[in-house]
């Protein structure tokens, strides 16, 4: 006789899973101080990367027709780069013609800002409020004159005299131009390095590229390559369309600003194209400026009304129309993780990170999508749903939230059918009910959380129609079919609980289809003891299994079935079992004749097909007022193979 080894669990604490997460915790510690104080050299680099993904395409494009790898890059980088420094320059004569002319605005800043005042004084509540303030400010400071009485004799004393040397200033000629070509190099040696890592980037892309692949893994050399390959291709065409996107706003922007008559509108319309780099708030700051120097200029207010409605019109075209047309899909990433990687890589980088932040997170998030290590960034950064709809199911369940439950399926059903959603998300998310029910995980609260979810669930998409022209099929008691029907089916679970919840699912199509269905209170042998005791005779016993089943437990049910109800069609639903499942074959085997079925949906075609349709007082009523046809003039429906 052969003995079975029991392993017992270990008493020993398991260190690994604390040492592993000390490890990741002092690798991120680690990773973010980096980026932080080595920000002088990877500043650059990071911009380099970003600015080689959006010259690719062009150097690829010299390439193909024939131009040498050298030329072709070194043209696109001078193109480019000159461009670049050229809007720079224009950016900055620009600023200088408006610092000239500032102080000519400062009179209509005046007149507006008096005009307010007098408009909303009439009953004083902005002078009081104004003056309450004030007063309040000169007590806190102690600057407030005391109160009126006689005022004490000052009393004059004799001062010392306090020497005054006068010392010559330490600051000469040298050191003054030393400090300002140190400020005038450090811009032109960022620039400098950022050009040198561009053309570097671009002579040595597919060495790059390799490396990459070399570091990740060659276990699986053409996933990793096919990888690369569609990252590289998505980033550089969401870059090169977002700077093409940016500078046609920033263009439309700056001609807009030029025929209102705003001062400077092609510093605006570059401000505005670097601004919208930056998520969410970018487009407001890249409109305040401008609404606000149209506020200095005019002394009416039509410039300022005009700049703003600019604004708002043209970010309202561009964010809504032109965009979401030209990407054809989102960024990849949730909202909440666009906030925080801007917060993040402006705190880490400053400006230059808040101007980065998308971009730089886009990256992160392809790497978690093909590297398995890095799988959490997708997760927290993505933006797909963490949870895959059945799982989301499962959780609503045992969280005891059955409004959401039904809220998630109204929203998917606006796609699929009824029977397809239970098919693809409801049975699937009974399968880790299962899972968790069979190794004791899921606790008999929990259980009856999830027994009464689906509950909920039936009743809440009792009325949906899965189209307009597919009404629901007349039911018994409505108006269409008032036909008193015999039970023709009675569902009982296998198991448990949440065989009887897959059970109760497939009893409500039945009844969507005009048949009298019943679901047991009890699983297993109870139930078939309480069906006895209800049921004489019942066409059609369906046994709901979720999951995988041992065939010793199945063939044992449906022997027990057939012991009790001679002339009964027993139909057994094993709820999405893998046809690879070892017990597959044995159940198959072992139950002879009887139907198996995996869906739903070919649990309700069998009895459509099958099941003889019985119902009372037919002989007394009109054939005319009978809607509901005989299942059996039904054409008999092919039994699905492992649907």
């Amino acid at each position: 006789m052969a003995t079975r080894r029991i392993h017992a669990p270990s008493l020993t604490p398991d260190r690994s899973h604390d040492f592993t997460a000390s490890v990741s915790v002092l690798t991120g510690v680690t990773i973010v101080a980096a980026l932080y104080f080595a920000r002088d050299v990877l500043i650059p680099v990071a911009l380099a990367v970003l600015i080689s993904f959006v010259l690719a395409p062009m150097a690829h494009a010299l390439r193909r027709i024939g131009v040498p790898r050298v030329p072709a890059v070194i043209a696109v980088a001078v193109l480019s780069f000159g461009a670049i420094l050229g809007v720079g320059a224009l950016g900055t004569t620009q600023i200088s013609q408006l610092a000239e002319n500032l102080p000519e605005y400062q009179q209509h800043i005046r007149d507006k800002i008096r005009a307010l005042r007098v408009s909303t004084t009439g009953n004083g509540t902005v002078s009081r409020a104004s003056t309450v303030i004030d007063n309040i400010g000169k007590e806190i400071s102690g600057s407030n004159p005391p109160a009126a009485g006689p005022s004490p004799a000052p009393q004059v004393r004799d001062a010392a005299p306090i020497a005054v040397e006068i010392r010559p200033s330490d600051a000469n000629a040298l050191k003054v131009a030393s400090e300002y070509l140190m400020a005038i190099f450090s811009p032109v040696a960022s620039t400098f390095l950022v050009i040198l890592f561009v053309i570097f980037f671009l002579l040595q892309q597919e060495d790059l590229r390799d490396r990459v692949i070399k570091l990740l893994g060659t276990h699986e050399l053409h996933r990793t390559t096919e990888a690369m390959q569609d990252a590289a291709a998505g980033l550089s065409r969401y870059f090169l369309l977002q700077t093409i996107l940016n500078a046609l706003s920033g263009l439309v922007i700056g001609l807009g600003l030029w025929a209102i008559g705003v001062p400077s509108p092609l510093l605006w319309g570059i401000f505005t194209m670097l601004m919208r780099f930056v998520p969410y708030i970018g487009s407001i700051i890249a409109g305040v400026v401008p609404v606000a120097l149209a506020a200095a200029v005019d002394p009416g207010w039509s410039m300022v009304i005009s700049t703003a409605a600019l604004f708002v019109v043209g970010e309202g075209v561009m964010g809504q129309i032109i965009e979401p047309f030209a990407y054809g899909r989102q960024t990849g990433l949730s909202p909440l993780a666009i906030m925080i990687a801007a917060t993040f890589w402006t705190w880490v980088w400053g400006p230059i990170g808040l101007i980065l932040a998308t971009p730089l997170t886009m990256c992160l998030v392809i790497l978690g999508q093909y590297t398995k290590s890095l799988e959490f960034l997708r997760v927290l950064l993505g933006d797909q749903p963490a949870l895959t709809p059945p799982e989301s199911f499962y959780q609503r369940l045992i969280a005891g939230d059955p409004a959401e439950i039904v809220d998630q399926a109204e929203r998917q059903l606006r796609n699929v059918k009824l029977i397809d959603y239970y098919d693809a998300v409801a049975l699937p998310g009974l399968v880790l009910a299962q899972l968790d029910a069979s190794s004791g995980e899921l606790s008999p609260e929990r259980q009856t959380l999830l027994v009464d979810g689906v509950a909920e669930l039936i009743d809440g998409l009792a009325d949906h129609v899965d189209s307009e022209t597919d009404p629901p099929a007349a039911r018994p008691g409505n108006a269409a079919g008032d036909v008193r029907l015999s039970v023709a089916m009675v569902c009982i679970g296998g198991r448990g609980p949440v065989d009887q919840s897959a059970g109760s699912l497939l009893v409500q199509l039945f009844g969507r289809e005009g048949l009298s269905a019943e679901m047991s209170d009890e699983a297993g042998l109870a139930g078939l003891a309480a069906i006895k005791a209800a049921h004489q005779d019942v066409p059609l016993i369906c046994v709901s299994y979720v999951g995988t089943a041992r065939s010793t437990q199945v063939r044992f049910m449906v022997r027990r079935i057939r012991r009790l109800f001679p002339a009964t069609q027993v139909l057994v639903g094993l709820w999405t079992m893998p046809a690879t499942d070892p017990e597959w074959a044995l159940i198959k085997d072992g139950l002879g004749d009887h139907p198996v079925v995996t869906s739903l949906k070919a649990a309700l075609e069998f009895a459509l097909g099958q099941v003889p349709f019985h119902a009372m007082d037919l002989e007394q009523r009109p054939a005319d007022t009978i809607s509901i046809p005989r299942l059996s003039a039904l054409p008999p429906a092919p039994l699905p193979q492992g649907a």
